[in-house]
């Protein structure tokens, strides 16, 4: 199974658009984060900010790519007044699974679960709620919330349950743009392969961020996007600075070192080339990403706060146990989004 970055998929599918993927790529099945919902009849948009939308080609393409499961936990999916579960039940129509959000929170924590070559991998996901995810409750929609203890409790229920199936966790996290990883991540995703996590897959950053090999599991930090384009979004202009065009698409293997790398590129007239495919422990440019790689965590605290990218009015998450660390630096980015939202109002109201 390959996983693959954030994608949206706004146009009009044309095969022409996968001309440059090679065959043995495209037929491998496939897991996407889905940045955005499909818009399968007038919506209305909730969100404060900018809401992404797919059109309903997004399955013609999804289908072209092989891909067998969405992730859905993201800041994008209640972008609209519409039902989580009818957007799945839609995908599933198409045998397509997805998982990480729903209308309610049983919903939203249910697993997937795919098939290849006679085994079963299940995948759990989760969106951290600083970055503007909603976690769904038990009456109310959204995605399965990035809370440490709940984080925790539902991967040890999982691995008592079912011991034997290899499990990847997927998480919605970090801030956009930034380079290298939140120490709390880093952490946390440390804490879950001890606990007996096959894997660890990241995203929301919009870029390729660095890979680390813990205990012989591998861990993704951020994909980075996949399929995402610049253009208009319920009357917002979105465009990607240039590293957002590039991602990472992660095939996992037994043996870590032997994860299968494919590099990705969108160009601007909407087509997506297969530019290199090598394995884990031969990527210079992940290693390059990665210069932090088996630092100790109070090492890496202060090595991230030297070198990381999102330094303006944005705090360190430290510690993923820490609640107090957590509610405080919740509530200054929280306070920080809501003028970042207003502003972004008042500009898209002045070029009406």
């Amino acid at each position: 199974m390959i996983f693959c970055g954030d994608t949206i998929f706004p146009g009009t599918f044309d095969p022409v658009l996968l001309r440059d993927c090679n065959e043995e790529f495209l037929a491998k099945p496939k897991v996407v984060n889905l940045e955005s919902l499909i818009e399968l009849k007038k919506m209305k948009k909730t969100a404060p900010g900018i809401g992404l939308v797919s059109s309903p080609d997004t399955v013609p393409f999804l289908e072209a790519m092989h891909v067998r499961g969405c992730v859905l936990a993201n800041n994008h999916v209640t972008d609209f007044d519409v039902s989580i579960e009818e957007q799945k039940r839609y995908l599933l129509e198409h045998g397509i699974q997805s998982c990480g959000a729903g209308d309610n929170l049983t919903e939203a924590s249910s697993p997937c679960f795919f098939k290849e070559g006679g085994e079963e991998t299940a995948v759990l996901a989760f969106g951290w709620e600083t970055i503007s995810c909603v976690a769904a409750t038990e009456r109310s929609k959204g995605v399965n919330p990035l809370r440490y203890d709940h984080v925790r409790k539902q991967v040890e229920d999982f691995l008592k349950m079912r011991p034997d199936t290899p499990l990847v966790i997927v998480f919605h996290w970090d801030y956009e743009y930034e380079q290298y990883p939140q120490p709390a991540h880093r952490k946390l995703a440390f804490e879950l392969i001890d606990m007996g996590a096959h894997a660890v897959i990241g995203h929301h950053p919009h870029i390729v961020q660095g890979a680390e090999i813990y205990k012989g599991r591998p861990i993704f930090y951020s994909l980075g996007n996949f399929y995402f384009p610049a253009g208009m979004h319920s009357g917002f202009e979105v465009t990607p600075p240039e590293a957002a065009y590039s991602g990472l698409c992660v095939e996992i293997a037994e043996d870590a070192e032997k994860c299968t790398l494919y590099w990705t590129k969108l160009h601007r007239d909407g087509r997506i080339v297969l530019e290199k495919k090598e394995f884990l422990s031969q990527s210079k440019k992940l290693e390059n990403l990665t210069p932090f790689t088996g630092m100790p965590h109070e090492e890496y605290v202060a090595w991230f706060r030297q070198n990381r990218h999102k330094k303006k009015l944005l705090p360190i998450y430290k510690n993923p146990a820490s609640k107090v660390e957590t509610v405080f630096n919740d509530l200054w980015v929280g306070s920080r989004q809501h003028l970042i939202d207003f502003l972004v109002r008042l500009r898209s109201r002045s070029q009406t």
